[in-house]
């Protein structure tokens, strides 16, 4: 296994560099190895069709008829 000073000078590294020198070429490299990485795309999973079945039913009301409480509804029927 190679050590990271054998690495970095087969990619150019230059030990007797100025250090700013030195510094912008490992920031290069941190970017170059950044451009290299596969961007995850997440797609988002398809929501599954709720079944009219589970759904709550609506209830209808009769808004023709008086207001009648249902027990005056059964004495009069």
């Amino acid at each position: 296994m190679k050590h990271v000073g054998q690495i970095l000078e087969e990619l150019g590294f230059n030990k007797e560099a100025p250090l700013s020198t030195q510094k912008a070429f490992l920031k290069h490299l941190e970017q170059a190895a950044q451009d290299l990485r596969p961007v995850n795309h997440v797609k988002p999973e398809p929501q599954p069709e709720k079944n009219r079945a589970s759904q709550p039913l609506q209830l209808s009301f009769d808004f023709d008829a008086p207001n009648q409480c249902p027990a005056e509804k059964a004495k009069s029927a």
